[in-house]
Parts: C-alpha cells; sequence; structure tokens
C-alpha cells in the first residue's frame, strides 16, 4: 500500500541543510524540515535551530501541530537527527507514530522528497545560509509549492487540492471508526 501511494496519510521526513564553508563544515547549524506526503505531494516545511534531539523535537511538533491529524505512518533517512533515542521515543511513544528507515544509499526510496526538495532549492538556492530564514517565510514558500499543479504525478491538480479531499475523507472514516468503537463497547457492557 505504502509503496503504491494508495493510502493517505504516510510521510517521508527529510532535512535540507545550508551551505558548507572550505573545510566541510556548515556554515551555521540551521536546517529546513521537510515532510511530504506520498499519495498527494503536500509539503510541509519546519525552520529547525540545530540537528540535536530536542531543536528537531520543536521543529516536529510544530509539524504535528499544524499536520498530526493527517499522519498515519513517516520514513526517514538514517541520519543522526532521526535515529536519536529522544526523536524516536517523542515521535513512537508519545505521538503513537510508526517510524520506518530507508535502506542507506538508496535514494530511489525517497523519490518525493528528493524532488520536491530540489523544487525548494528555487527559493532557497544551495549556498545560502538558513540562519535569517523565518517560519513566516516558509509557509508562504510551501503554499506556492502546495498550490502548483502536478501535471504528470497529480494529472494536472494541485497538492493542497489533493490533500483537502483526502484528509476529509479519513477524518469522516476516523470518526465513523469511533463510532463503531462505542457502539461495541456500550454493548459489551450491557
Amino acid at each position: 500500500m505504502l509503496a503504491k501511494r494508495k493510502q493517505f496519510g504516510h510521510r517521508e521526513i527529510d532535512l535540507v541543510l545550508p551551505m558548507k564553508h572550505n573545510n566541510g563544515q556548515y556554515q551555521d547549524h540551521s536546517a529546513i524540515m521537510t515532510v511530504v506526503e506520498h499519495k498527494t505531494r503536500f509539503y510541509a516545511l519546519v525552520k529547525v535551530k540545530s540537528k540535536q534531539s530536542k531543536d528537531m523535537i520543536e521543529a516536529f511538533k510544530l509539524f504535528y501541530e499544524r499536520y498530526g491529524k493527517a499522519v498515519r505512518t513517516i520514513t526517514a533517512d538514517n541520519g543522526s537527527e532521526f535515529i536519536s533515542w529522544d526523536f524516536l521515543e517523542y515521535v513512537q511513544k508519545e505521538l503513537k507514530i510508526k517510524l520506518y528507515y530507508r535502506t542507506p544509499s538508496s535514494p530511489q526510496q525517497r523519490g518525493s522528497s528528493e524532488n520536491r526538495n530540489g523544487k525548494l532549492r528555487d527559493w532557497f538556492p544551495k549556498g545560502i545560509s538558513f540562519k535569517p530564514v523565518r517560519q513566516q517565510q516558509l509557509d508562504a514558500v510551501v503554499d506556492k509549492m502546495n498550490a502548483m499543479s502536478m501535471r504528470i504525478v497529480l494529472q494536472g491538480k494541485s497538492p493542497i487540492e489533493l490533500f483537502d479531499k483526502e484528509y476529509k475523507t479519513m477524518q469522516r472514516y476516523r470518526r465513523a471508526y469511533e463510532k463503531r468503537k462505542m457502539i461495541k463497547r456500550s454493548h459489551n457492557h450491557k
């Protein structure tokens, strides 16, 4: 189901990093967390202060506040920022979201995020620092990106069109499921 992109709510998470100095060190420690929904290609961007687990968790909290009801699973690469114990515990234990990892050195497993991250470079080219970038700027950019139609993969529709439709459907199914659970519980208690 995940590989065929038929079910809504499965996400790819990645980090876009700033420019490096000549010595191979990053100019600053900030980054942009990118999260792509597989079926609709809906893109979310969150500014991250650093790759430290406390900053990664803080950034993920913002993502979750905005889109948590539309998340089933998350697939990440094997970067240290996504495999830290604190991040794992927060996502899997506290939020109850299954977190999967890609096979190392397999870019074909992250096609959506690689494609969308490449498009993000139209606004934030390689070689710039993310330090001055604010969340409001990222929100404006991602709104533009999600409003653009995707001729081939989405048959000319935009990610936001499909996301809204799929999100409403998902919420309708969840309400029906919760209602069935309550009815079943009330019958079991009689």
